[in-house]
């Protein structure tokens, strides 16, 4: 590179202010905990504090339309899930896009999902747990935070003729956790972070995974 063409590029840009990202799921999830480790980073990089608000609801909408209707001067930032790109095909949302509202970043992490149940529950493995479910007079449940996971479920149950199983939405994957070391709801496909401590203690049980 010549001195000129050095010259001419310009410094990387940092925030002169408080940066906000913004996470549309409750606090102690998988998304929520990977926000928070690159909050950390960020603030040392651009010498600035990045404050994380968690503003979960309507399948993560209500935070990403807070990112979408700010000020576009780089210190409100979004952390998302993939399953945003489904939001458009969401009955009841009438095609609401907000990819098409936003500029995509990058991304900063990858992870699989895992199949985990109720350590409470008799079933050790997934074949298991769906033998489990096929009981005369059964009444399992599925958990789910958001279009990725809701799309799994249904298609979970529909595959196994699980037809009296129940799936039930939730705000976050922490309120899952808790429902589901309760007994209050018997599976969950989520994240694998915010599980695995409980994996360990036996409060949950992770049965499969979505990934290698």
């Amino acid at each position: 590179m010549s001195l000129a063409a050095a010259a001419a590029t310009p410094a990387p840009w940092k925030p002169n202010r408080a940066v906000t990202l913004v996470v549309p799921y409750t606090p102690g999830g998988g998304t929520d905990s990977v926000a928070r480790a690159v909050s950390k980073q960020l603030s040392v990089i651009w010498g600035q504090p990045v404050v994380i608000e968690n503003l979960p609801g309507a399948d993560g909408l209500i935070g990403t339309r807070k990112v979408i209707d700010a000020k576009p001067d780089g210190t409100t930032l979004l952390m998302q899930v993939p399953a945003i790109v489904l939001t458009r095909y969401t009955p009841g949302l009438k095609g609401v896009d907000p990819v098409s509202q936003l500029q995509p970043i990058t991304a900063v992490a990858q992870a699989s999902n895992a199949v985990v149940i109720s350590g409470k529950l008799p079933a050790k493995s997934l074949a298991e747990f769906v033998e489990y479910c096929r009981r005369p007079g059964q009444r399992c449940s599925v958990a789910t935070t958001d279009n990725q996971s809701r799309i799994m479920s249904r298609q979970f149950v529909s595959e196994e003729k699980l037809d009296s199983t129940v799936i039930v939405n939730y705000r976050g994957t922490a309120a899952i956790v808790t429902d589901m070391i309760a007994n209050n709801v018997d599976m969950a496909f989520t994240g694998i972070a915010a599980a695995l401590p409980h994996h360990k203690t036996g409060a949950l049980r992770f049965i499969a995974t979505t990934g290698g």
